[in-house]
């Protein structure tokens, strides 16, 4: 199925693809992954990586250094009322990043991250002070990694593809909500922002209560 989906990437310019994402068991069949990166370097010519879970699972990851970027998706808990506070709890998780950089002699992309606005709780309506700490979260996400050349970057989770908007979504999606400006601000983002959707409730990625 991997090799189905590598020759699609191949074909269709794909830049990066990962082996996985989060088979945190899986993953410790090291030989395995190492014979399944050289049948798929045999039909896609972009960038490997792999995107296991933090919380410690990363270190589990013994073949890292045979795909092209160590990925980590990061969900671990952020600590702090202000950016400077969450920042700085942020560090020792950045510190862990570099650790597995320096061990496999690779660069490190966040296959995954994000936090939710509205304390994670989706029968829990966002108010403005919810929507500035989801907004201060990814602040203290570009101020922990900063100046680190090993570093290429994060995926956002999750940015959702339905047209929707409302004022009490407590989701992870960004879209237009105070995080959105602090990402167009490290992106340098130059076209206008999408005029919001007739209001009606987003759909959500998941049930329950979200990812914190």
């Amino acid at each position: 199925m991997l090799l189905r989906y590598a020759a699609l990437g191949e074909q269709t310019g794909v830049e990066m693809l990962s082996m996985n994402c989060e088979l945190i068991t899986a993953n410790n069949q090291t030989a395995r992954w190492r014979a399944l990166v050289n049948k798929t370097r045999g039909v896609y010519s972009g960038l490997l990586t792999t995107a296991p879970n933090g919380h410690g699972h990363q270190n589990w990851v013994e073949w890292f250094d045979a795909v092209d970027v160590i990925g980590v998706d990061l969900y671990d808990h952020v600590a702090g009322d202000t950016v400077a506070e969450m920042a700085a709890s942020l560090r020792p998780y950045v510190d862990q990043l570099e650790s597995l950089h320096r061990k496999f002699a690779r660069p490190v992309v966040l296959t995954e991250i994000g936090y939710c606005s509205g304390g994670c709780d989706r029968l829990h309506a966002a108010s403005p002070a919810d929507l500035a700490k989801q907004a201060d979260h990814y602040e203290a996400v570009f101020q922990a990694t900063a100046g680190k050349p090993w570093f290429l970057g994060a995926f956002w989770w999750n940015w959702d593809s339905d047209p929707a908007f409302g004022a009490g979504d407590a989701c992870l999606n960004p879209a237009w909500k105070p995080a959105e400006d602090v990402l167009r601000r490290y992106y340098r983002a130059t076209r206008p922002k999408p005029a919001k959707p007739s209001q009606f409730t987003p759909a959500c990625v998941g049930v329950g209560t979200c990812t914190c």
